[in-house]
């Protein structure tokens, strides 16, 4: 009987691990324990990708700017990736799998998502010194929708790659 409605049961547990996760983020302890140390450390991280290439960038709090020169971007909340990751991650955690290939799935699909992330902000701090007039298409429409473009490719192939494991008619369950 749980066979015939399994689509409408998926839709519903990813439903609900979306909406339970990103109602997590507007808790205050979660936005100070994990969002805003989350961001801060992203921050960091460019600009220590940044330093190894000769760009000489500072990172202070969420502000990556250049050391010698203009342009500055500021990373917000919601410009760190994270909603995109829950999103990722919601669609992977009720799939028929076993928990390892979920497992799996999330960590290398959140790693992949954090590194678009990281040539995003790179590549919006340096439209903010070269290139103003870009900037604000590049940092409303193309990046926004090319990471969620990003997610849900390796939702597919990570799906993709569940099928070849289990063809139909074989149970995943059983293997978890």
């Amino acid at each position: 009987m749980l066979q015939r409605f399994r689509g409408l049961i998926y839709i519903a547990a990813f439903a609900l691990l979306t909406l339970g996760a990103m109602a997590l983020l507007i808790v205050p302890s979660v936005d100070s324990g994990f969002t805003q140390p989350f961001t801060r450390s992203l921050v960091v991280v460019c600009a220590g990708v940044m330093n190894l290439f000769g760009a000489k960038v500072v990172a202070s709090g969420v502000v990556l700017s250049f050391a010698y020169a203009s342009g500055a971007v500021m990373v917000s909340s919601g410009c760190n990736g994270v909603e995109v990751c829950i999103l990722f991650a919601a669609a992977i955690m009720p799939f028929p799998a076993p928990i390892t290939a979920r497992v799996v799935g999330v960590v290398v699909g959140v790693a992949v998502i954090q590194l678009l992330n990281l040539v995003r902000i790179i590549s919006l701090l340096f439209l903010a010194r070269f290139a103003q007039n870009l900037f604000d298409f590049f940092h409303l429409f193309f990046w926004d929708a090319f990471i969620m473009l990003d997610a849900v490719v390796l939702f597919l192939a990570w799906h993709h790659w569940q099928a070849k494991r289990w063809p139909m008619g074989t149970s995943p369950e059983a293997a978890s």
